[in-house]
């Protein structure tokens, strides 16, 4: 699927995973953040301290 298409399927709510970023005027699909920290797609920094090492969590 071409980008285009594939910025089409997400705004219609397609993948749910996904959002739109525009960068350099171009809409772009990127994945979601998640809370995992051994994948690229990183986890949200204001829960940042919930997922320290000795925190009990």
């Amino acid at each position: 699927m071409a980008r285009a298409g594939f910025v089409k399927q997400i705004e219609s709510w397609n993948y749910w995973n996904y959002h739109i970023r525009k960068i350099n005027w171009v809409k772009t699909p990127v994945s979601n953040p998640n809370y995992r920290v051994n994948n690229n797609l990183g986890y949200l920094k204001k829960d940042l301290h919930h997922h320290k090492k000795g925190t009990g969590s």
